[in-house]
């Protein structure tokens, strides 16, 4: 296992592509960032991003999500939401892609089959990298030409950590309008799942070829 602590690391980030930023080919159908929206290198976690927003907060509840205003609470904890009234039901615009809002140019968030391709078609190992004197877990993620390093830290939910770690995709969850897929990794389950919109999750950005 990756001996994964979720430590305390919100940012603020600036509006502004950092330097450092990198497209990296892996032989794949995009190219990919080298690191995630809000980091400063890619040894940084980024920032925090509930889908649907491009500035990161500091509590992630489903009452103040942009992308869910058409949802309410059921009693049960889940949501009832009217699909007619959800500003996304076309797809995820520019204006609310937080890769494309943050750093500009040709950048996007990964469709979900984009990150699946990632996912599949690239060997992932775990690994540790440092930053100073702290240490930072992720994976090393290595494709056809290359690789980047995608680090690991719990996802916000509230103003807490969840048990995961998440990253976003920009792509709808079929059978919900209260969910969108995010590829989810823990120690016994990785992989693509759908997660509640309102969730602060990482961003690695893409690049069409």
């Amino acid at each position: 296992t990756l001996g994964l602590l979720c430590a305390a690391l919100f940012t603020n980030a600036n509006a502004k592509e950092p330097k450092g930023v990198k497209a990296v080919d892996l032989g794949l159908s995009v190219k990919w960032a080298n690191m995630n929206v809000g980091a400063e290198s890619p040894q940084d976690y980024g920032d925090y991003f509930a889908w649907g927003e491009t500035e990161p907060k500091s509590e992630y509840r489903w009452q103040n999500s942009i992308a869910m205003q058409h949802c309410s609470e059921n009693e049960d904890g889940g949501y009832s939401c009217n699909p007619e009234e959800d500003q996304f039901k076309n797809g995820l615009t520019a204006k609310y892609d937080a890769a494309a809002k943050n750093w500009g140019g040709n950048w996007r968030m990964p469709t979900a089959d984009e990150f699946g391709e990632l996912y599949s078609e690239c060997k992932w190992k775990e690994a540790r990298v440092k930053k100073g004197k702290k240490v930072i877990y992720g994976y090393k993620v290595s494709c056809k030409r290359n690789s980047i390093f995608l680090p690991l830290d719990c996802y916000r939910n509230g103003s807490d950590y969840g048990n995961n770690v998440a990253y976003w995709t920009s792509s709808h969850f079929e059978w919900s309008s209260s969910d969108v897929m995010a590829y989810i990794f823990q120690s016994q389950d990785d992989g693509g799942s759908s997660m509640p919109r309102y969730i602060g999750a990482f961003i690695r950005p893409v690049l069409d070829k």
